[in-house]
């Protein structure tokens, strides 16, 4: 810290009304903070958006804040916390003009219904939180039903209020919003005032798997009915099999040399896939996904495979979206142990039928054969 000590909340002038408000805040519920309940706001960088006097400021600061800065349009105001907080970066700003930095709490508190596009100022301000940061928001919200704005005159100027609809589903779309409760200063215009805690809204991958027969295909049609993008695995098999796009890729020659005869078995070539290239066949479905979805589905049998799964995962997770695994729930534990047995079973009766062909190849022509040579995977899938 630099200069003085920094003093509390409480002990400033108007310590009963700070305290309250920054009760309603319920800071020690941020999902991001690293202190305890008491200093919910330590280590972290903080930025107050009209920060008027500067206490909510100092009271970072005094939890120890990493970084603290303030802006405000009204040069008195910042004068005065200047003088008050010395340990802080004040600035006469206008909300649109933010410091070029990121923040790991941004507080908007007031002004709010003064602004002409709230949802454009919401997206400005997602750009300048940091990774898993937060959002603070307090707004009123109209009780009107349906997704609207409500006028409402004060001292000759119409204020515009959002329903709770509104401002979830469009305004603030950009973000996973959790409402708080109500907020501490309440206006007598008959329009309630809530506090939000709002961060970056992140994708979400849908991993659905399951044996054959289970209605994993039923349930990604449902997602196809609903016009969420859906990537199926079989469809992939398919196009590394047949899509000329595909030729000279490693990947793509092991599956054509596992799919043999027509019919062709999808299941029995991802059983080869996931033992022999399943990396390979993870960075191709993260390939084929969408780039910046909002919901996709991914739908498979091989995904039941850890082998392509985790790597799949890891992927997903480093684009910054969320992977959640759906499958079939088990009736019973009895089951759930059969279905782990049988699938260990599987994936070793598909290692041991790739190491025979490999040990009868060897045995056969020796280890030093001038002609081609079928692969292993090849004669596990005649196999």
């Amino acid at each position: 810290m630099h200069g003085t000590p920094t003093p509390a909340i409480a002990e400033l002038d108007d310590a009963s009304q700070a305290r309250e408000r920054l009760r309603a805040l319920r800071l020690e519920q941020l999902p991001n903070r690293r202190g305890g309940k008491a200093r919910p706001l330590a280590a972290l960088a903080v930025l107050d958006i009209g920060c008027g006097g500067g206490f909510l400021c100092g009271e970072a600061l005094h939890q120890g804040a990493r970084h603290v800065v303030g802006i405000d349009t009204e040069e008195r105001s910042i004068e005065r916390a200047r003088a008050r907080f010395p340990g802080v970066e004040f600035a006469h700003r206008t909300r649109w003009d933010i410091p070029g930095e990121s923040f790991d709490v941004i507080f908007l508190l007031s002004g709010v219904e003064d602004e002409p596009d709230l949802g454009a100022l919401l997206k400005h301000l997602a750009s300048h939180l940091c990774a898993g940061g937060t959002l603070v928001l307090e707004c009123g919200i109209s009780s009107l039903p349906g997704r609207r704005w409500q006028e409402v005159a004060d001292a000759g100027a119409a204020r515009r209020y959002p329903t709770q609809p509104l401002f979830l589903d469009r305004i603030a779309a950009a973000y996973a919003t959790r409402l708080i409760g109500a907020a501490a200063r309440q206006g007598d215009d008959g329009i309630t005032r809530l506090v939000f805690h709002c961060r970056v809204k992140h994708g979400t991958v849908l991993l659905v798997s399951g044996p054959s027969g289970a209605g994993k295909s039923m349930l990604a049609r449902e997602f196809q009915r609903l016009q969420i993008p859906t990537l199926r695995t079989d469809a992939v098999l398919a196009a590394l099999l047949h899509q000329r796009r595909f030729d000279g890729v490693p990947l793509a020659a092991t599956v054509r040399q596992c799919a043999g005869e027509p019919p062709v078995h999808f299941g029995r070539i991802g059983d080869i896939i996931a033992v022999q290239r399943p990396g390979e066949f993870a960075k191709i479905l993260l390939d084929e996904m969408p780039k910046h979805p909002n919901l996709v589905c991914i739908e498979g049998e091989i995904l039941r495979q850890r082998s392509v799964r985790d790597p799949l995962v890891a992927g997903i997770r480093g684009r910054g979206l969320r992977p959640w695994y759906v499958a079939p729930a088990r009736t019973t534990v009895v089951g759930a142990a059969v279905g782990r047995v049988a699938g260990a079973l599987r994936t070793a009766a598909v290692c041991a039928v790739l190491a025979t062909a490999r040990a009868w190849r060897w045995f056969r022509f020796g280890p030093r054969l001038e002609r081609p040579r079928a692969s292993a995977a090849d004669d596990a899938a005649r196999r």
